[in-house]
C-alpha cells in the first residue's frame, strides 16, 4: 500500500482522515506476518508528492499485541464491530 502526501509533515493529517483504513492495514499486516512466520509486518510506504522522501512503515512483533488492542478498541468504540472481531482474532493467532 502506497500513501502519497504533499510533505512528510502531512502524515498525521492523512492518518486522521483515514484512520479506519490505516487501522485495518495494521491488523492485516500483522496477520500476514504471522502467517508468513515473520518478525515484522509491512504496513505501507509513504511517498511525498515530490518523491523526495520515501518511508517504509513496518511493525515489529513485540508491538503486535498493543497495536492490535488499540485497533480493536478504536473499532469497537466507533461501532466497526466486524473489524474489532478481526483484530481480536488476529491477537489470538499470536499466542498459537
Amino acid at each position: 500500500m502506497n500513501i502519497y502526501i504533499d510533505s512528510a509533515d502531512k502524515y498525521t493529517e492523512y492518518l486522521e482522515k483515514n484512520k479506519k483504513e490505516f487501522y485495518q492495514r495494521l491488523v492485516n499486516s500483522i496477520k500476514e506476518a504471522i502467517q508468513s512466520k515473520k518478525s515484522k509486518g509491512y504496513v505501507c510506504t509513504i511517498i511525498t508528492n515530490r518523491g523526495n522522501d520515501v518511508f517504509d512503515i513496518e511493525i515489529f512483533k513485540d508491538d503486535w499485541p498493543v497495536t492490535l488492542e488499540k485497533c480493536r478498541t478504536y473499532f469497537a468504540d466507533n461501532n466497526y464491530f466486524d473489524e474489532a472481531i478481526d483484530a481480536y482474532e488476529v491477537s489470538k493467532m499470536i499466542s498459537e
